[in-house]
């Protein structure tokens, strides 16, 4: 992975030495050019900017092998079907609802919908804790690793991603320096990316707190408004 975006021109950490199972980085905490990012950082408005820039980046030169992605760069929405939403429904006690049964019958058509919007590289994992941060640069620079979730999809995941982390200031910056994306695009991604999340918080031995957020949408109605304003753009 490494190679292929040092290839793409992606900024990535220094890479010291690698075999068929490791890697050896740059260390973070005796850098002289980088420093791992904290907590903190999520608000900043310097750091919303840089992690921007990153994303701009991996985006606008993923799209040349988004076509023809090498095989270890997989989709997200390809491990949904419409039995494993029906399993989901019932592992979730969701079975009785219509706004299940009919994103069941209906995923394919969604799948097919995401993946005729523009393709690039998704990075699939933002948080602080995979984020290092240039130190003393101005404008400041942003890397971002731990790559085993990247994957191929449309822009607007990473950047749904990015926004459910950054808050406030960072948040606005990001928005300002990444730029727009069509609405049209978040509409197709909100119940697709519903139902990834319940599906991997559903393998997980213990149901995770995050995604109580998730099934809270199903319970009120909104995952089911999502659901029919995406249909309603096929």
């Amino acid at each position: 992975m490494y190679n292929l975006l040092r290839d793409l021109g992606v900024p990535t950490l220094s890479l010291l030495a690698s075999a068929d199972r490791s890697m050896l980085l740059e260390d973070l905490a005796a850098s002289s050019g980088w420093h791992a990012a904290g907590s903190d950082d999520l608000r900043c408005a310097e750091a919303g900017e840089a992690v921007a820039r990153w994303y701009r980046i991996l985006h606008d030169s993923g799209q040349q092998i988004a076509a023809d992605p090498p095989d270890f760069l997989a989709r997200d929405v390809d491990v949904l079907s419409s039995e494993g939403i029906n399993e989901l429904a019932r592992a979730l006690q969701f079975a009785g609802r219509p706004a299940m049964k009919r994103a069941s019958e209906s995923i394919e058509a969604l799948k097919k919908g995401l993946q005729s919007l523009p393709q690039t590289l998704n990075h699939n994992d933002f948080y602080w804790t995979n984020l290092a941060l240039s130190r003393g640069d101005a404008p400041r620079r942003a890397v971002i690793y731990d790559y085993h979730l990247m994957g191929v999809g449309p822009a607007c995941c990473d950047y749904r991603n990015v926004l459910s982390v950054l808050e406030g200031d960072a948040a606005a910056a990001f928005r300002v320096t990444y730029g727009s994306l069509p609405e049209e695009h978040f509409i197709l991604d909100r119940p697709v990316a519903t139902l990834y999340a319940l599906h991997e918080a559903a393998r997980q031995p213990a149901f995770p707190r995050w995604a109580e957020a998730l099934v809270d949408q199903v319970r009120s109605g909104e995952f089911e408004e999502n659901l029919h304003a995406a249909l309603i753009l096929l």
